[in-house]
């Protein structure tokens, strides 16, 4: 699971929307390249008050946009009373609970992504 916290859009990309930007930093972080497509960003774009969840082929064939849409409502009920840093770490555990369902800890796994937030 990464975390990309954004201020706002570049010059570049003031025409993309939040589904495109966390495709382009998706891609940018190397998430497409876990050996099993396991890679999920949680992308955030503060001055548009925005976020979009990201999850990889591997995941979205087990954990459908139903879930993804149960996990932002709930972030965003966080968001609306002003708990900004308990909606990100309630979205991060949350997340992690629904990957350890469905993608337990193989006995090769590695950590294959930095768990490092992007803060730009």
């Amino acid at each position: 699971i990464r975390v990309c916290i954004k201020e706002k859009k570049t010059f570049s990309d003031r025409k993309k929307n939040i589904r495109e930007l966390a495709e382009k930093e998706f891609y940018k972080l190397n998430m497409h390249t876990t050996r099993d497509k396991t890679g999920i960003l949680l992308y955030l774009l503060l001055n548009e008050r925005q976020f979009y969840i990201l999850a990889d082929q591997g995941i979205h064939k087990k954990v459908g946009d139903d879930t993804w849409h149960k996990v932002k409502e709930e972030i965003q009920e966080h968001f609306k009373s002003g708990k900004f840093s308990e909606g990100i770490l309630w979205g991060i555990e949350r997340v992690g609970n629904i990957l350890s369902q469905h993608f337990p800890i193989k006995e090769d796994d590695s950590n294959e992504l930095s768990n490092k937030v992007v803060l730009e």
